[in-house]
């Protein structure tokens, strides 16, 4: 899924959550994830496994679960009390 050596993955493009929109995801290779949405910047962390990638936020309150098909990452977040979908591609 993640070619290693990597220093930094980054995957931009919306999420149809209400009020947010743009997203970028910065991957690194210690599992780290930078989040950057319209509203906030949050630190969190990414595990892959096969094509599935699951990055969570806030302390795992925010998880976004996705599938990576070539340039394309695309899935569903949630936060607990939404659900919403996203989709990215690899820059």
């Amino acid at each position: 899924l993640v070619p290693q050596p990597v220093q930094q993955q980054v995957w931009t493009g919306d999420e149809d959550l209400a009020g947010y929109g743009a997203l970028t995801f910065r991957l690194q290779a210690n599992g780290k994830a930078v989040m950057v949405d319209a509203k906030d910047s949050l630190v969190g962390a990414w595990a892959a496994s096969g094509n599935t990638i699951t990055l969570t936020f806030g302390g795992g309150n925010i998880v976004y679960t996705g599938t990576i098909d070539g340039q394309t990452m695309s899935g569903t977040a949630t936060d607990n009390r939404k659900t919403w979908n996203f989709s990215l591609t690899r820059q």
